[in-house]
């Protein structure tokens, strides 16, 4: 398994080193998914719209618990028609503050008016911790790459080292442009 590290933290905290989860389509099991000893999963599912789009939704879970994004407990990604990857949606294991915990790594493209061109990307990371009762993917990091890319999974690349996905369409260029 590969290892990479989030650049750019605060001199104060160690670089977070991450090891990519590939997920299978449906239900993946993770043995003690958030440091709090609960086994969980991530379910991968695959929503088709009728047309051409289409999008994975995430679903995270902790024992029972429904871990939550911005208040969402569901995650999506958004594919395009393939070759240009809107927003894409990654898991990784790692530490935070101490703990083996799930981190989920999203890459969002600033579209203009076509999903082609290359856009300015916004890359954000996220740790899976329990609050109270509840499970929360609070952030670590967020920031804009310096440069703009035509697929979400070559920024991620490009930027954190993070390995392509494996159903990664995109042309292998640095950019995926």
């Amino acid at each position: 398994m590969a290892w990479l590290a989030l650049p750019g933290m605060a001199a104060a905290s160690a670089p977070a080193l991450l090891t990519p989860i590939t997920l299978a389509p449906g239900i993946n099991a993770l043995p003690d998914i958030a440091g709090t000893g609960e086994d969980g999963s991530i379910a991968q599912l695959w929503r088709q719209n009728n047309k051409v789009r289409g999008q994975h939704i995430f679903l995270v879970k902790v024992g029972n618990a429904t871990a939550v994004l911005e208040g969402r407990d569901q995650i999506n990604d958004a594919p395009d028609v393939g070759d240009d990857m809107i927003r894409s949606v990654r898991f990784a294991r790692g530490d935070y503050r101490g703990t083996s915990t799930l981190y989920m790594l999203i890459a969002n493209r600033d579209i203009g008016t076509s999903p082609y061109a290359a856009a300015p990307t916004h890359i954000q990371s996220f740790a899976l911790v329990k609050n109270h009762e509840s499970f929360d993917f609070t952030p670590v990091r967020s920031f804009v790459a310096t440069e703009k890319y035509c697929h979400a999974d070559a920024a991620l690349l490009a930027e954190l080292n993070f390995p392509l996905s494996p159903t990664y369409a995109g042309r292998a260029t640095p950019t995926g442009c």
